[in-house]
């Protein structure tokens, strides 16, 4: 049977500023024996019950990829559960997405970096969560003796300005380093990253830019920023998770394909997979609503 491992941020209580914690799920045993972690990074208006239910519908998604895989996923789980039922409702999950990246440093540099200090690390984040890790990432980076590692981010429906992640931006560092390969999936009828994500984001950050576009609507900015751009055409805000599509690229990533392919070959390679995909990209995985059973927590 596949240990399931997870790393949680549990608030700490009520009150400003907001105070967490990192607590590590999962056997020493499981987190001594790898050589790579994937990271799953659920978004904004996810409950933890709706974030395991989630993670084990993308876990079938990517059983039928690469199998080999499963053994290496770990469930990050932060408090992404506000209403967000309204604009000021998701200033309030930005600020919520902010206050806990410097706890996900935390780990990264001190438990997670006793375990595994050279480990491949793949960051696959979904929505706000994609700001989280953005953000983390970019406090990593103040830390050059931390950032010997091989990190891959894959952006998916990312609830982050077009402008922040541009030449210039203020998140631009987290994408930055030899040893950092980053992927955005978007789409273009994401009505969630139209709405409320502009004025959200405006009103929590003006300086971001009015109204901002965000890089999960059409996988801006420029290409230079990311080793690929998918277009998940017909895909809405909440169908990654569940989408056979999206596990055809993630799994394509996971297994290096096509990082050791030519130009020639690489084109031809995406061909094939566009076309075995058609069928894939209008399908959803089955998800499984039995709950696994929650790993033990360690700090």
């Amino acid at each position: 049977m596949i240990e399931r491992a997870e790393v949680d941020f549990p608030d700490r209580g009520k009150g400003a500023p907001k105070r967490y914690e990192h607590r590590r799920g999962g056997s020493d045993r499981w987190w001594h024996s790898r050589r790579r972690y994937v990271f799953l990074v659920h978004g904004f208006k996810s409950p933890e019950a709706g974030a395991q239910v989630n993670y084990a519908g993308f876990r079938q998604c990517l059983q039928s990829k690469v199998d080999s895989t499963l053994d290496e996923l770990v469930y990050v789980i932060w408090p992404g559960d506000q209403r967000a039922a309204s604009v000021p409702d998701y200033g309030a999950s930005i600020e919520v997405a902010e206050a806990v990246a410097p706890y996900f440093v935390d780990f990264l540099t001190g438990d997670f970096e006793e375990i595994a200090p050279t480990a491949e690390v793949v960051f696959v984040a979904h929505s706000l969560g994609c700001l989280l890790l953005l953000e983390t990432l970019v406090l990593l980076a103040r830390h050059p003796e931390h950032n010997k590692r091989p990190i891959t981010v894959m952006l998916m429906a990312a609830a982050v300005p077009v402008s922040t992640v541009g030449r210039s931006g203020r998140l631009r560092s987290a994408l930055a380093g030899e040893k950092r390969t980053s992927y955005v999936l978007y789409s273009p009828r994401d009505w969630v990253l139209n709405w409320p994500f502009r004025p959200g984001h405006w009103l929590k950050h003006p300086n971001d830019g009015f109204m901002p576009e965000a890089v999960g609507l059409r996988g801006q900015p420029a290409s230079d920023t990311w080793r690929d751009q998918w277009h998940m055409e017909g895909h809405g805000h909440n169908d990654y998770w569940s989408s056979g599509y999206v596990a055809e690229r993630v799994a394509q990533v996971l297994a290096e394909k096509p990082s050791g392919r030519d130009l020639p070959e690489r084109a031809l390679h995406e061909r094939e997979l566009a076309r075995s995909s058609q069928l894939a990209a209008t399908q959803t995985c089955r998800l499984d609503r039995t709950l696994p059973r929650r790993a033990s927590p360690r700090r």
